[in-house]
């Protein structure tokens, strides 16, 4: 096997989190030339300098799987989208400004039925404005995420704090402390919260929370899958907040499991490019209101992009 690769740089239109300041973030594109000759492309996003060394990590070895699938739909010179159905993607919010309701209101008429809203930098305003967009929001429809950001204090106030009306409106309320889901439960259990960080380590009979947030780039879907199926509550996938290339092969892991699950369809995170500037392969990928719809061409698509990088060799 031949590795070779090409760091790109994403600018974010704004904080991305309160864990990620708006700063640009590098990403690693690897061409692959497996041993029989066929070449597929995938993204790793890691520290560049780290590319090549040492053993290969879970997430490398999950992105040279991506590669490999790549790979067998270019030289079979078919689209690895064809029958494939991406789900629908609730709308991201990475900052709370004065213009988020009517953001939100714009959203909702362009066909959007789940809401994202990265929390956690101000408890206060966050609070004022999911207790306002609630009072217009279906039920279960917002997705606040914390990061892990409350302790337990703040955590209380929030429970404390939620309007019945932004309870309602609540889908889950993602990592909202460090601290295991039974603790979030024993906050409020009228509140449904999501795990996503470490997400993995969960067992089909966990109590405490009501969906499950996996990553594809981080994460082994494949080895989840059968304990996944036993899960009762949502399982949503997102990005990694990476490039589009990596972003299209977490929509083709999440479609897999859908289709092997359809029971547990539900609306993902994976229309994130539209939180960084425009790229070229950004540009490539089309929306129709909530639902990504995925580059034309061959294997994951770009071709014409990937072959005119400039890739540098890996010695391995």
């Amino acid at each position: 096997m031949k590795l070779y690769h090409v760091v790109h740089t994403l600018i974010p239109k704004t904080s991305l989190n309160r864990r990620v300041a708006k700063a640009p973030r590098r990403t690693v594109l690897l061409r692959v030339v497996f041993d029989d000759g066929q070449e597929g492309f995938a993204n790793l996003h890691v520290n560049p300098e780290r590319v090549g060394v040492g053993p290969p990590s879970l997430q490398t070895s999950l992105a040279l799987r991506m590669a490999r699938l790549d790979a067998k739909s270019r030289t079979a010179k078919k689209s690895l989208w064809e029958g494939v159905s991406i789900p629908a993607c609730h709308y991201l919010f990475t900052e709370i400004d004065s213009h988020s309701l009517e953001e939100f209101r714009s959203a909702r008429k362009r066909g959007f039925e789940k809401f994202k809203i990265k929390t956690g930098r101000d408890l206060e305003k966050e609070l004022d404005f999911l207790n306002a967009v609630a009072e217009e929001a279906s039920k279960k429809s917002l997705r606040p995420d914390f990061n892990q950001a409350l302790d337990p204090k703040q955590l209380a106030r929030f429970v404390r704090q939620a309007s019945p009306l932004l309870i309602d409106a609540i889908d889950f309320v993602e990592d909202p402390t460090t601290d295991r889901p039974e603790i979030w439960s024993q906050a409020s259990d009228k509140i449904r919260w999501g795990w996503d960080q470490h997400s993995e380590q969960f067992a089909p009979w966990d109590k405490g929370f009501a969906a499950l947030i996996l990553k594809p780039a981080i994460q082994d879907i494949l080895a989840l899958t059968p304990t996944l199926k036993k899960f009762p509550g949502a399982v949503v996938f997102t990005s990694y907040m990476d490039h589009p290339v990596g972003q299209l092969g977490a929509a083709w892991m999440a479609a897999q499991f859908y289709a092997a699950c359809p029971e547990k369809r539900n609306e993902c995170g994976l229309m994130s490019h539209g939180i960084f500037e425009p790229t070229p392969y950004s540009e490539c990928l089309r929306t129709d209101g909530p639902r990504l719809l995925p580059p034309e061409g061959i294997g994951i698509g770009f071709g014409d992009l990937l072959e005119k990088e400039p890739w540098k060799k890996l010695e391995l």
